[in-house]
């Protein structure tokens, strides 16, 4: 099972540090917007010449002032696809203030099919000069990929019984979607049931986007959307009633009309019921040909929401 972005031993150091940066001589003067990053969290297809973006409004930083290359950190955790990721190194950059944003430009560019992670790291902060306090939701370790190949599903939630939709790590293509298999179960220790009669579509990006003063460069990711049909097991047919039923070897009486015994016993429990409908809760297995499994717990947020978490969207006033 592919978890693709959560939390390995390159992470714990980055975890560990404080939540809120102290910036002398910057200050935050409230909330005027949402706060946000860019790439979004566990995105793929990343341009090599991207900047990571934290927005956060309200920030104002006097001109000319230095602003610390180490506030933000970037670590390399080596190739795309490597089966046990590990720090390659801290990668070299500069941080710059565009209006209301920090960005973290390299040394360079990013290296090809690459997997870095990053955070907002503080700065040692000036007694008596004015703290800069980053949004809650912006802070911690992100990821992102420069493969043009991989595919990562990052979350879904339920819009109906009959409808889920899936935040994908980077544009989908049509023979993307041709590879797709999806199992799921409501319980954790259930069987999974494999779901064979279902619609996909891509949503349109209107339908979920903000707008956003993305990098032109930034293409974002998907969100699939996929329709149930009927994957009710199909039932044994009924042979009818028994002509000439054989007598009981335990020599009990046969069931009556109501299907209990004359005895007084309940009859045998049925086998559980294999899941047919998206509910919160629900866990998806989802493959787009060899790449997966990934395990997708249903959430009850609606697209939009689902995306902006991953965007670390806030407009919380701090």
């Amino acid at each position: 099972m592919r978890r693709p972005h959560a939390p390995a031993r390159w992470a714990q150091s980055l975890l560990m540090l404080p939540l809120v940066a102290q910036v002398a001589g910057c200050t935050y003067e409230g909330n005027s917007g949402p706060a946000w990053i860019a790439p979004l969290d566990g995105q793929t297809a990343v341009a090599t010449d991207l900047p990571l973006i934290v927005q956060i409004p309200g920030l104002s930083i006097p001109p000319d002032y230095p602003t610390p290359d180490d506030l933000i950190r970037v670590v390399d955790l080596g190739p795309s696809g490597a089966a046990t990721p590990d720090t390659e190194g801290q990668v070299p950059g500069t941080v710059v203030v565009q209006e209301d944003s920090l960005r973290f430009v390299p040394s360079g560019r990013w290296q090809a099919n690459r997997r870095y992670a990053w955070v907002v790291t503080p700065v040692d902060d000036i007694p008596h000069d004015v703290e800069l306090r980053i949004p809650g939701p912006v802070r911690g370790t992100a990821v992102f990929d420069t493969s043009a190949e991989r595919i990562d599903v990052l979350a879904g939630t339920a819009v109906s019984e009959r409808e889920a939709c899936f935040v994908v790590s980077r544009p989908l293509r049509g023979t993307d979607l041709g590879s797709l298999r999806l199992t799921m179960r409501y319980e954790l220790l259930a069987e999974y049931a494999d779901l064979t009669d279902f619609t996909v579509s891509l949503l349109p990006e209107e339908e979920w986007s903000d707008a956003l003063e993305l990098d032109g460069r930034d293409q974002g990711g998907s969100v699939l959307c996929v329709v149930l049909g009927d994957n009710t097991p199909e039932p044994d047919p009924d042979p009818g009633p028994d002509p000439d039923p054989e007598p009981s070897d335990t020599g009990a009486p046969p069931p009556n009309e109501t299907g209990i015994p004359e005895t007084g016993e309940p009859p045998p429990p049925d086998e559980e019921e294999l899941p047919t409908d998206f509910i919160e809760g629900a866990i998806v297995r989802v493959w787009f040909g060899e790449q997966g499994p990934w395990r997708i717990t249903l959430g009850a947020d609606s697209v939009t929401g689902t995306v902006r978490s991953l965007r670390r969207w806030t407009e919380e006033e701090e």
